[in-house]
């Protein structure tokens, strides 16, 4: 319960849309999601939330690297990680459009734009995003 306390926390002080604890416990037990939590120096700095989607692809529900944290490699080696444990595997997410820095950083990654999805974050104000994915 504190790691996902951890989680709440970073997610809700860096990403416009945040998973609150309850959706975090939700997901726990369900098999097909997956939360690992980024630590430095015995202190959590960051998390990656995924669903296994089918035998071929897995989307990235989140990815968050805490403020004072960023701009210092932490998100690159999170999906270096997920590139050399899921191999076999199409790597999915979703982006807020207006979000540049998420945007170029997933680009930076070699994950290509598909699709673009109108109206898809209901709760924010520029609600337009693209669905992207890495495929090996």
């Amino acid at each position: 319960l504190e790691d996902l306390d951890d989680i709440v926390k970073i997610g809700k002080e860096s990403l416009p849309i945040y998973y609150k604890l309850h959706h975090l416990l939700e997901m726990g037990k369900i098999p097909s999601y997956l939360i690992y939590k980024c630590i430095l120096e015995n202190e959590p700095i960051g998390f990656c939330v995924l669903e296994i989607c089918d035998d071929n692809r897995i989307h990235i529900m989140s990815i968050a690297i805490s403020k004072p944290n960023r701009r210092k490699g932490y998100g690159s080696k999170i999906i270096e990680f997920l590139k050399n444990t899921f191999l076999k595997y199409t790597l999915s997410l979703n982006v807020q459009i207006q979000n540049k820095d998420a945007v170029r950083f997933y680009l930076k990654h070699d994950f290509e734009i598909k699709d673009t999805l109108i109206n898809y974050y209901n709760e924010l104000e520029n609600k337009d995003g693209y669905y992207c994915e890495y495929i090996y």
